[in-house]
């Protein structure tokens, strides 16, 4: 799972616009329900760090400041 969530951190990080699971899994190769599992896991972490970073989930997954 490690290993998805950096992969998925990298697509948020290089992408400018807010992606859903689908479209996520699918430039991964990955299955929606893992990779939204991961991106749960992802936001929590974010919410955990003392950082400015966060990923929003509002309308897709985007990597914001």
């Amino acid at each position: 799972m490690e290993q998805l969530k950096s992969r998925i951190e990298a697509v948020l990080f290089t992408t400018a616009k807010a992606l859903s699971a689908k479209e996520i899994g699918e430039i991964l190769e990955a299955d929606t329900e893992t990779v939204e599992e991961a991106l749960l896991e992802l936001i929590m972490d974010y919410s955990s760090r003392d950082g400015a970073l966060e990923i929003d989930d509002e309308n897709g997954y985007i990597l914001q400041v």
